[in-house]
């Protein structure tokens, strides 16, 4: 699931029959592409609202099926290793070598992508290259500090002699003090060997890292927590290759709820000259934003954009935030979007809004569109929408544009304006749909014989300066 447009999030509640808006939070929110769909509770689930199981466990370099070892199998046990520097994989030499004049091969790991590259020892018995890295894992450094642990066991057993200076001390601060500590058994020149030890590892050389076993792929499966019903659940026959992306049950969100993005307004002026955005948002001044709505399902949707008068303060951050008030106003709330059906160029499917001029596909689509109001008037800025709202929406195959009203105000006329007056405003609408089944829920056979649900959308429009 690919995320098509980051500025918009979606909220989940914690329960599935709480929906009222409690704030912007990371925990709260995600975007489209990260949730589900519930056919049955008719509601969109984060993986907070799932529970998954591992259907199918595999290596994806080797292809091993270990689907059927236990669940302590996280990593492939044959020759396949990753890179511990970038993670990709590792090509293996093999080479020849006498010693004592007994046979023996020693085995180099070389990165494909950085230049990282490790050689192990000559062995003179088979082994398999797991037990090859874990035997030089034991290396001297790891002796060192064995026998440095060895000695501070060994030397609590051997009573330490103490001044009578520092007996006095103890005596007088109501310590008692156990006179077998290890520490007073080391010597200068051990206690400054173990520092070097420790200067060492704290520092190490990332050329003689091991090679890195490769973790295994799992193909999971995911179930709705209130109706444990499958919303993901993969194709895991025998004889069918762990690789085949195949899968028996696909509920994901971008399926069957709108995609909504906010953009700024458009005008034939786009054609010949490049779009440049102003960041700011004047003082009593209505700005407009455009809406766009996408249908994903093969049936018409009906679809309702609710909005609180204000936008309340914990969707709003800035510095001087409570100074000023954001109005919302969305003239044109109930719409209907059209399934964009058989329609097989994709072009078509995009927004108008959406459309840029930088690729020729893209422009002359634009163009298309565009090229018949560069003969109408412009319309003065005090239109009234009211009065003519229709021509404010525009509709295609599977979307449709609705307007977006948005004003500053302050507070309290006390309060004066200031350039540096920044607010980063994030708008949150209630969308409530409202369309037939799709054939994929229909063969079902569900109690519920439409769809119809309801959910809050978080648009992050960005900061904004406030000018008068």
């Amino acid at each position: 699931m690919s995320k098509i447009y980051n500025d918009s999030y979606i909220y989940c509640p914690k329960l599935a029959t709480h929906r009222t808006l409690d704030g912007f939070s990371a925990n709260s929110v995600h975007h489209l592409s990260q949730l589900y769909f519930c056919p049955s509770c008719q509601a969109h689930k984060s993986r907070y609202d799932c529970y998954h199981n591992i259907e199918c466990k595999f290596c994806s370099h080797c292809i091993t099926d270990y689907s059927h070892t236990s669940n302590d199998t996280q990593r492939c046990a044959k020759n396949c290793f990753v890179c511990p520097s970038c993670t990709s994989s590792l090509t293996i030499f093999i080479t020849d070598h006498q010693i004592n004049g007994k046979l023996g091969k020693a085995f180099q790991f070389s990165c494909v992508y950085c230049t990282y590259t490790y050689q192990s020892g000559v062995i003179t018995s088979p082994k398999s290259l797991h037990s090859i890295i874990s035997s030089e894992k034991k290396e001297a450094q790891h002796q060192t500090f064995y026998k440095y642990q060895q000695q501070l066991s060994t030397a609590s057993d051997a009573p330490v002699k103490q001044s009578e200076t520092r007996l006095k001390n103890l005596s007088l601060s109501n310590i008692s003090r156990t006179p077998d500590s290890p520490i007073d058994t080391l010597g200068p020149e051990d206690i400054s060997e173990v520092r070097n030890r420790v200067e060492i590892t704290t520092h190490p050389d990332h050329s003689n890292q091991y090679p890195v076993a490769r973790k295994l792929t799992v193909k999971k499966s995911y179930k709705c927590l209130n109706c444990n019903t499958f919303l993901l659940l993969p194709h895991t026959e025998d004889g069918l290759l762990p690789t085949t992306n195949k899968l028996r049950v696909k509920f994901n969100a971008v399926d069957y709820m709108p995609s909504i993005k906010l953009t700024n307004t458009i005008s034939p002026t786009i054609l010949t000259t490049p779009p440049t955005e102003t960041r700011n948002l004047q003082l009593e001044c209505r700005r407009t934003f455009l809406i766009n709505l996408m249908n994903p399902l093969e049936v018409d949707m009906k679809i309702h954009v609710g909005s609180l008068p204000y936008i309340a303060d914990n969707f709003i951050t800035g510095g001087n935030k409570l100074k000023f008030k954001v109005e919302l106003s969305i003239p044109i709330p109930d719409i209907v979007i059209k399934s964009s059906g058989s329609t097989k160029n994709l072009i078509k499917t995009i927004p108008t809004a959406c459309l840029t001029t930088k690729n020729t596909i893209s422009k002359a689509e634009l163009i298309s569109r565009m090229g018949s109001a560069l003969f109408k008037e412009k319309p003065e800025d005090t239109l009234d929408v009211s009065e003519s709202s229709e021509s404010l929406v525009a509709q295609g195959a599977g979307w449709s544009l609705i307007p977006l009203f948005i004003s500053v105000q302050m507070n309290d006329e006390t309060d004066t304006w200031d350039s540096s007056d920044l607010l980063d405003i994030k708008i949150p609408l209630y969308i409530t749909v409202q369309a037939e089944l799709p054939q994929a829920i229909k063969v079902l056979k569900l109690s519920k014989q439409n769809l119809s649900y309801g959910y809050w959308n978080v648009i992050d429009i960005g900061t904004y300066q406030v000018t008068k």
